[in-house]
């Protein structure tokens, strides 16, 4: 019995010490992103949505994620080459429902481009890059 109770001891304290790890700092540039509707009804007849959100440029790929007015989610993928060609979709889920492509200005400051959506809503889109402290 003597010998149970010192390891139980060491099971328990063992398992309440755990060292947390530090958090990973994600230097990425943030941009806001605005995508306009210039379409005002879809193909089926419904309204064309703006939607707002963020977006991260990473080495070689875009990442993001934004809301509509009508206040779906959308996760956005892209990728970007050395010439500030940005290229991507915008995904209700799994499926793309929307495609982008534009421009990344020279001082990585804005960006903009076209987009499309699987229902023939087209407009335009606009990233700010947000200057972070």
């Amino acid at each position: 019995m003597k010998i149970l109770i010192p390891i139980f001891f060491l099971i328990f304290f063992s398992g309440c010490t755990t060292v947390k790890p530090k958090p990973q700092v994600d230097n990425s540039p943030v941009y806001k992103i605005i995508a306009v509707a210039q379409t005002e009804v879809s193909s089926e007849g419904d309204t064309c949505a703006d939607a707002t959100g963020t977006i991260r440029l990473y080495e070689n790929g875009v990442y993001g994620l934004a809301k509509d007015s009508f206040g779906r989610g959308y996760t956005i993928t892209g990728k970007a080459n050395a010439s500030g060609e940005i290229t991507g979709g915008f995904a209700l889920t799994i499926v793309t429902a929307v495609d982008f492509k534009g421009q990344l200005d020279i001082d990585k400051k804005h960006a903009n481009g076209t987009w499309e959506d699987v229902y023939a809503c087209k407009g335009t889109w606009k990233a700010t890059k947000i200057i972070q402290s």
